[in-house]
């Protein structure tokens, strides 16, 4: 949550890019992708498009993630 909070305190104070902000954002919730795609609402209107894109990639990434984490661990199960 600390971290969340500083990234956008940081954003805020125009010290990071919005690609900076999104790629800090996709590694803190990399196992959360419903906190991904629901991320953009905290940006202001201008970036969101950019925004929603990066994060939908990463949202998807993160579902594949999770996805092969569970198959690899109920594979073993029988």
């Amino acid at each position: 949550y600390k971290s969340f909070l500083e990234i956008l305190h940081t954003y805020q104070k125009e010290q990071r890019s919005i690609k900076e902000v999104l790629d800090q954002v996709s590694e803190l919730f990399a196992e959360h992708p419903d906190l991904l795609k629901e991320f953009t609402y905290f940006l202001p209107d201008a970036v969101q498009e950019q925004a929603k894109e990066r994060l939908q990639r990463a949202a998807q990434e993160a579902e594949m993630r999770l996805r092969n984490n569970q198959t690899a661990r109920g594979g073993g199960k029988q």
